[in-house]
């Protein structure tokens, strides 16, 4: 997961308009909200998974982009299944693997630069009635995406640093440091923003 999650590439999917998959990508996750019934989730994840492989990424390059997301996934699956029923942390667990994997496919084949033109294009009527600043937004937009990368490398940071320090390196004892390190970066963003404000 190092750099950007963009590939270059001239697959259909590459040459789709850019406001076309994140509308498709929008309208997904809000259908999957009202998504109940494993198989029908199944389906969308094997069709998402269908469009995975349209790609043309290697093996090695999704595996790294896919393991941190999978481990927070099945985290919030074991949640699920202690507070509810292993049949609703299956729900769960699939809803967010379908989205992650759709997220996948739109990130891998839209560049930071071409969301960011179409959120800054979907917001001019808001912006021109001085509801919201648009150039502000696409950029926590296109800064939030550049960021969505650096989490594979903390991951492999901390599990080095665990390893190195005598621990086992788990997963599961992973997760409280990964999230403190991801609050951390967000604020960082955040002041980066508040930074270039007039």
């Amino acid at each position: 997961m190092n750099g950007v999650l963009f590939s270059p590439g001239d697959t259909w999917l590459h040459r789709m308009r850019a406001s076309y998959k994140l509308s498709a990508l929008l309208l997904l996750g809000a259908s999957l909200l009202c998504v109940e019934g494993l198989w029908l989730l199944g389906l969308v994840a094997l069709c998402a998974l269908i469009l995975v492989a349209q790609l043309r990424v290697p093996f090695a390059q999704l595996s790294r982009q896919l393991r941190p997301a999978c481990w927070l996934i099945l985290y919030v699956g074991l949640i699920a299944w202690l507070v509810q029923d292993v049949w609703i942390a299956l729900e769960v667990s699939l809803r967010m693997f379908a989205l992650l994997l759709a997220a996948i496919v739109v990130l891998s084949t839209t560049s930071i630069t071409q969301v960011m033109a179409v959120v800054y294009q979907v917001l001019g009527p808001l912006h021109r009635r001085g509801w919201v600043d648009r150039e502000q937004i696409a950029l926590v937009i296109g800064l939030t995406l550049r960021f969505i990368p650096e989490l594979g490398v903390q991951w492999r940071n901390i599990r080095e640093a665990q390893v190195a320090r005598g621990l086992s390196g788990r997963p599961f004892y992973m997760i409280v440091p990964m999230l403190t390190r991801t609050i951390q970066r967000a604020s960082e963003i955040a002041d980066a923003i508040d930074a270039r404000r007039p």
